[in-house]
């Protein structure tokens, strides 16, 4: 089966979806409203799932939304707009989850929690003319994502909610358990490592270290439910604007990890499963924004080969790939060419899955140069249509070390033109 990397984007249309998007809104300024929902519906959807299910009945457009562990179900009906998602069931309602909704719905934009018979909803209701396509896809976004995010978050908050009405993929038995496996081993190698690092001296290095392997955790192991909340919430309590120290905020993340391997394996394997969705959570970036990333943080590997800390420069080019791909929503060659990074510094992981090609034996320390630059020039060339100006110099590229390989790789990347012309 296909192997899901990372987290789902719709950050970048093509070309042909750009050219329905602008058909959208010009029959919607002509006041053809189902036409132009008929092609907003097939815009949201992705080619490579069926994410968006849609269909129309004397008039009357029925759509269903796959967003995560969650459906957006709604119609289009005599001008009216109503969509809902289920959120959890309980038997009785206590008022702390009341004043709960009540406080979460100060902090939307076009939706509301609210509550239907036994069930916690989020629902959104317009009229067709007050709705056009821009707003009415970012009414639709902030339901589905919220709805597969706050499903979890509440659940856990609150005993007298239950799980309802949650989708998900089944994994195969054996990928679940080379998920747990490496998950196990990356969270107790990396606090083993940062236990042998002296704080006071290479701080900024042990959050290389730390943040580097949450990301790796995020990308690869691409866990659902609690366990991506948890990789969140260190992401975002280390960049939290707050009166924390560093020393602090590391002894955080190092509490999380913690928190990770006391759950029971049961319940880290049931986090294991594949979703479909149809909105990105991660906010598109131009690739200037990736370079201002590199910029920020490439300097910063001479300055740990010069102190003999190999280990923490190779930790640096993952946690680039790694924070890039955890925060903004990048074209589809970064995405594969980050990918790749992944591939040639996690080759056993990849193994174990079942991919076997060897891009870099660690034991031998040899690059296989031949595969790496085909896939390289096949990435570039499938994005060429949306950016021909698109090259990667893969003759520039060291194979003597793995640092020099990634020093190399990472230079050439900054180089990419993603210009349209």
């Amino acid at each position: 089966m296909e192997i899901n990397f990372g987290r789902f984007s719709d950050a970048f249309q093509s070309i042909a979806k750009k050219e329905m998007w602008v058909e959208c809104e010009k029959l919607f300024d002509e006041k053809d409203f189902n036409g132009a929902y008929r092609i907003f519906f097939n815009c949201l959807k992705d080619h490579k799932s069926e994410n968006v299910l849609w269909g129309e009945d004397k008039g009357k457009i029925n759509f269903l939304i796959k967003q995560g562990s969650k459906e957006v179900r709604g119609f289009i009906f005599e001008n009216k707009i109503s969509a809902s998602a289920n959120i959890a069931e309980f038997e009785k309602l206590p008022v702390a989850i009341m004043r709960k909704l009540l406080e979460m719905n100060y902090n939307l934009d076009y939706c509301r929690f609210a509550v239907d018979n036994n069930k916690v909803v989020i629902k959104f209701d317009t009229f067709a003319e007050a709705c056009p396509p821009a707003r009415l896809y970012y009414a639709l976004r902030e339901l589905a994502i919220r709805a597969d995010k706050q499903d979890d978050i509440l659940i856990n908050e609150f005993n007298a909610l239950k799980p309802y009405d949650y989708h998900r993929i089944e994994l195969p038995q054996e990928i679940k358990e080379t998920k747990y496996k490496y998950l196990m081993k990356w969270i107790n190698e990396v606090l083993a490592k940062v236990e042998s690092v002296n704080m006071d001296k290479y701080s900024g290095g042990l959050t290389y270290i730390l943040l580097g392997v949450n990301y790796r955790i995020d990308y690869l192991i691409n866990p659902q439910g609690e366990l991506i909340n948890k990789l969140e919430k260190i992401h975002w309590n280390y960049f939290m604007n707050d009166s924390k120290s560093i020393y602090e905020k590391i002894e955080s993340i190092k509490d999380e990890f913690k928190e990770i391997l006391s759950k029971s394996k049961e319940s880290i394997l049931n986090e294991f499963f594949d979703v479909t969705s149809t909105f990105g959570i991660t906010r598109p970036a131009s690739f200037s924004t990736i370079q201002e990333v590199f910029k920020n943080n490439m300097s910063n590997v001479q300055h740990y080969l010069d102190n003999r800390m190999e280990d923490v420069a190779l930790s640096i080019f993952e946690y680039t790939a790694g924070n890039c791909l955890f925060v903004y929503g990048v074209a589809e060659s970064t995405k594969l060419l980050f990918h790749l990074i992944y591939q040639v510094l996690n080759g056993d992981y990849f193994r174990e899955l079942g991919i076997n090609e060897v891009l870099y034996d660690l034991k031998e320390k040899k690059f296989n140069e031949e595969l790496i630059k085909e896939k390289i020039e096949l990435i570039i060339e499938n994005d060429k249509d949306e950016f021909p100006l698109l090259k990667f110099n893969t003759s520039n590229l060291k194979f003597d070390t793995l640092i020099s390989f990634l020093k190399s790789y990472y230079f050439e990347m900054n180089n990419l033109n993603y210009n349209p012309d």
